[in-house]
């Protein structure tokens, strides 16, 4: 094994690129933190089509299901 040393501008670099990891992967955690909400739209899309949907009890089969538009 040799020994090696590192120079001040190699140890910058070497700071560097582990404070850019650094930063990466503080925000990649913090958007993981932030609690996101469905679009309006998108609710309003199950919202209508749990109104327009009609699941009934049967006595040959099960259940029958029927979209009601």
């Amino acid at each position: 094994m040799s020994d090696s040393t590192l120079s001040f501008s190699d140890y910058q670099k070497y700071q560097k690129a582990e404070d850019s990891l650094h930063r990466l992967l503080n925000d990649e955690a913090n958007d993981e933190k932030v609690m996101k909400s469905p679009r309006k739209q998108s609710v309003d899309n199950i919202l209508a089509y749990s109104k327009a949907l009609s699941i009934r009890k049967s006595d040959s089969v099960d259940y029958i299901e029927n979209l009601l538009n």
